[in-house]
């Protein structure tokens, strides 16, 4: 096809974004971000490859789901244990007897 062998069948920096491409094939870009995807891909085989895998299912609707919140002693947990705290201890002791509390 259209392949470098230098350059491998890789995405390089220069390389539109996944999004981007899947927003080329849902025909969500105006016409110059349009002719930019298309003048790469020309020239780009694993774009190339990937905006063809994108051909392969359908077009859905962006869909928005709600995420549920992380319950309060779950957040605080993790937050500890993210940062390093020592104070995870006494998250993960209050988790423990939350959790023997609701059984």
């Amino acid at each position: 096809m259209f392949h470098n062998s230098t350059s491998g069948f890789r995405k390089s920096v220069r390389c539109p974004s996944s999004d981007r491409l899947l927003a080329y094939r849902q025909k969500r870009l105006g016409s110059y971000a349009s002719d930019i995807v298309v003048a790469h891909v020309a020239h780009c085989d694993f774009c190339s490859a990937e905006l063809e895998f994108y051909n392969h299912f359908p077009t859905i609707p962006d869909e928005r789901v709600q995420a549920d919140l992380i319950p309060g002693h779950l957040y605080d947990l993790a937050r500890a244990i993210l940062t390093n705290k020592t104070s995870g201890l006494s998250a993960l002791r209050t988790i423990a007897g939350h959790s023997r509390e609701e059984d």
